[in-house]
C-alpha cells in the first residue's frame, strides 16, 4: 500500500468517524438546563427549591420505600401543584385584564 492510498483511506476513515461523532454524541448542555421549553416565565428560586425538595423526597421513597417519606413527597407535590397552578391563574387574569 502507498502511502496516498494510506492517507485516501485514513482520510475517509476519519471523515466517516467524524460524521458519526457528530450524529450521535450529545453536544453539551446549555448553562439554563434546569429551565424546561414549556415554562413560559422563569420560576422563583423558592419555588425551584421546592420542586428540589419534592425530587430529592421521591428520590429518598424509591431508595427505602418509607410510608412517611412517602407522604411528606405527596405534600410536597401537591403543594407545587398548588404554587404552579396560582401562578397560571395570574397570569390568565393579568391577559384577561389587558384585554
Amino acid at each position: 500500500m502507498t502511502h496516498e492510498a494510506y492517507c485516501a483511506i485514513s482520510l475517509r476513515l476519519l471523515s466517516f468517524s467524524t460524521l458519526r461523532i457528530l450524529q450521535f454524541v450529545p453536544k453539551q448542555k446549555k448553562i439554563n438546563a434546569f429551565k424546561k421549553d414549556r415554562w413560559a416565565r422563569p420560576l422563583s428560586p423558592s419555588l425551584r427549591e421546592i420542586i428540589a425538595r419534592k425530587n430529592r423526597l421521591w428520590t429518598r421513597y424509591i431508595e427505602t420505600r418509607d410510608h412517611t417519606i412517602h407522604k411528606k413527597y405527596k405534600s410536597i407535590r401537591n403543594k407545587v401543584r398548588n404554587e404552579t397552578r396560582k401562578l397560571q391563574m395570574e397570569e390568565q387574569r393579568l391577559v384577561a385584564s389587558h384585554c
